[in-house]
């Protein structure tokens, strides 16, 4: 009976301990999304990963929600197979237009003025110390506009949509 004791005693400690040291490595990662790059093309819009260091990432998959309704909903995304990333270069990613070798999951649904709208572009760099592993941008068309309204975070106000209206 004591034994059993313990080894339970033992097995809380050990499961505490890697919790602990979970938790600790989880506050030390630096793990982040770069901002991807939105412009008009024509009538088109565009995304693309910023280029950091000159290295082009590797690309997986492109998703865009409407985040002006609740719950968000997908508008259009891709993908590549597992057995082919894309090198993406800073050539335009038109929305609705699939890249050679991608995977689509249904067609574009068309983009609407005062929607507001985020990319998540699902990249990595080669390098295995690079922190980055996606980019994402929160924006919107209004009408009258030359090029698309991007929404920048504001460590006062949050994220104003307001702009988009």
């Amino acid at each position: 009976m004591s034994s059993l004791m313990i080894r339970g005693r033992q097995l809380i400690r050990l499961s505490v301990f890697s919790s602990f040291c979970f938790l600790l490595a989880s506050c030390f990662s630096d793990v982040r999304m770069g901002n991807a790059v939105v412009w008009r093309e024509g009538e088109g819009v565009c995304f693309a990963p910023s280029i950091g260091g000159g290295e082009l990432p590797r690309l997986h998959a492109v998703q865009v929600y409407d985040i002006s309704v609740s719950p968000a909903a997908a508008v259009w995304s891709f993908y590549f197979p597992v057995d082919g990333s894309h090198v993406a270069g800073v050539d335009c990613l038109a929305y609705g237009v699939l890249p050679l070798g991608a995977k689509d999951r249904g067609a574009a649904r068309k983009l609407q003025q005062g929607h507001v709208y985020e990319v998540y572009i699902n990249a990595k760099y080669s390098d295995p110390y690079s922190p980055v592993f996606g980019f994402s941008r929160r924006f919107c068309l209004k009408e009258g506009q030359a090029d698309v309204v991007l929404i920048n975070y504001d460590e006062k106000k949050g994220w104003d949509f307001s702009q988009c209206e």
